[in-house]
């Protein structure tokens, strides 16, 4: 296989399951299944802005997926916090912080405070 690059772009939340749209939260869509010679795996970034906090909402329902999950959540000010539920189990994290949720673990993210980059990586099956 060559060295390829994919352009990202920006997609709204709802167009995934479980998810909804909100201001203030801007998110990439970077790379999808099957972009690279059917390679199984997903990624899309999503910046955190001030405009979230003028009306914050939850962005996802809790929900699971098939296959395994990677977050990485990288702050770009002081204090970046985000509530995240863990099959039931609710904890507040201050960034940065990675976690990796495995297949079928009910989850979901929330920011809390502060402003960052949150990285979503999914490993699709083939």
């Amino acid at each position: 296989m060559q060295p390829q690059i994919k352009k990202g772009k920006l997609e709204p939340f709802s167009k995934m399951n479980h998810h909804f749209d909100v201001e203030g939260i801007v998110r990439y869509s970077m790379l999808q299944h099957g972009d690279f010679n059917d390679k199984a795996f997903h990624l899309a970034v999503h910046v955190i802005t001030n405009d979230y906090y003028n009306d914050p909402k939850n962005f996802s329902e809790t929900h699971h997926h098939d296959f395994d999950e990677i977050n990485v959540v990288i702050p770009s000010s002081e204090h970046f916090k985000y509530e995240i539920e863990l099959d039931g189990d609710v904890q507040v994290l201050s960034a940065p912080f990675s976690i990796f949720i495995p297949s079928g673990c009910p989850h979901r993210a929330l920011p809390l405070e502060g402003l960052g980059v949150f990285i979503c990586i999914q490993f699709r099956p083939q």
